[in-house]
This record gives structure tokens, sequence and C-alpha cells, in this order.
């Protein structure tokens, strides 16, 4: 079970009250029609798995705002975000589900269901090694930025986080040179990220106990509770090798 990270452990961030309006078609223009040229520029930088790091953390950065101010738990949300913290160490553990949920005017349920809705997009595209797999993160970075009391805490952290993403996690190919949406790309060989990398403005990946953070995670998992993770028996015969929910190390 995740834990609200210290980042956002905030006074304000928890009790403050979500002042913003939302109508039922904000779903469409969100999800559908939303464009952040800038931030897409700098995301191209990034490799697959930092891209869908960083798209985690954002899901999981408005889940925590939502679910605060709403006294809703989300369990279900929760784990989804979970699973795909694990899909950084192997994408294997992500069972890959559809969201069913309904747009909606309410502002705690309206961006719900574009944060899922972006979230099943990147998750699928994860899986399947779309090329462009960071088209869903513009909106994300959107909601999670209009969810947020305060605009520019959450435009240094998200800023710090690809900063950082960038020299550690780079790109292996020029995206924008990438015209065939049918390509694939195979990220399996790239490093798994622990979620302190994005939740953390001081962590030093070259520094901290990676090895040690990815396998205190992994061991707190529970494939028995959490639906959107693989058993170890479908991980197996989806080709995953070595021993499901035990890390053995970068």
């Amino acid at each position: 079970m995740l834990v609200i990270p210290k980042i956002l452990e905030s006074q304000f961030l928890i009790e403050s009250d979500l002042n913003y309006e939302w109508e039922k078609e904000h779903c469409r223009m969100y999800y559908i029609e939303y464009i952040n040229d800038k931030l897409s520029h700098a995301l191209w930088q990034l490799n697959h798995k930092s891209t869908v790091g960083l798209a985690t953390a954002l899901a999981e950065w408005i889940l925590w705002r939502l679910s605060l101010s709403s006294n809703n738990p989300f369990i279900q949300e929760f784990n989804e975000i979970e699973a795909m913290w694990a899909g950084l160490i192997s994408k294997d553990y992500i069972f890959d589900s559809l969201y069913k949920g309904k747009k909606d005017s309410d502002k705690v349920m309206g961006p719900l269901w574009v944060t899922l809705k972006c979230m099943e997009d990147v998750r699928f595209s994860y899986i399947e090694g779309k090329i462009f797999i960071n088209e869903k993160l513009s909106a994300l970075a959107a909601i999670a930025r209009l969810v947020t009391p305060e605009s520019q805490f959450f435009d240094n952290w998200i800023a710090n986080c690809i900063k950082k993403a960038i020299v550690l996690f780079p790109a292996e190919y020029d995206r924008a040179e990438c015209n065939d949406p049918s390509e694939r790309y195979n990220s399996s060989h790239e490093l798994p990220i622990p979620r302190e990398f994005f939740f953390d403005f001081d962590f030093d990946y070259l520094t901290a106990n990676v090895n040690k953070l990815l396998t205190d995670f992994i061991s707190s998992l529970d494939y028995t509770v959490n639906d959107f993770l693989n058993p170890p028996e479908v991980m197996i015969n989806n080709g995953y090798v070595g021993t499901p929910y035990i890390y053995t190390g970068r």
C-alpha cells in the first residue's frame, strides 16, 4: 500500500479547498485536445521508463490531492498506481486493464476520469513499446497543476523531475524524427527507477541505495489484493526471466 510522499504532506495541500471550476466538457478538453508543446519537447528527451515514472508520479500527485480533499480513499486507483511503480522494474508486473469510468462534471470525479484515462493510454503504450509514449503527459501535468493550490510549488517539482531525468535517463532515439506510429521500442534494458526519485527533491540516483529501495518495494506488494498486478504464473507464462516479486538487483 502506498503512503503519502513527504513532499505532499503539507497541511496547505491537504486542507485547501479545490478552488477550480469543472464542467463535463473539460474531460474531453484535457484528455483529447490539451497540448503543451514546450513540455512535450522536454519529454521527448526522456527514455521510456522515466517517462512512465513521471506519468505515474503525476497521477499519484493528483490522486492524493483529490483523495485528501474529498475523504475518498480511492483504493483501486492507488492500486493501479502501485502496479505502475512495479512496472518500472519490469512491465511484466502490470496487468493491462481497461478503465470503465464515465466523464463527470464533478470537480473530483472529472479530473480523476482524465487522470485514469491518460494512465490507461500510458500503460498500453509502455507495454506495447509505442514510440509516442509521452502523448498524455501534458494532460496529466495540466490536471496536477490545476488541483494544486500553489502552482509554483508544482512547477518547481516537475521541472526538477525532468531536469534530473534528462541527465540520468535520456531517450535512446529522437522521437521528433519518428514518423511511423507502428514503430516499437524495447525498454527492458533501461534502468529501473524507484518512486523516491520523483518525490524527493534531493534524491541522488547515483549514490542512493536503489537496490534496497526496489527490493523493499517489491517485497511489499501483494498481487492477491491488487488486481492491477499480474500473478507470478502469468508473469512466467509471459516470458518473465527471474523469480517474480523478488528483486535481484540492477
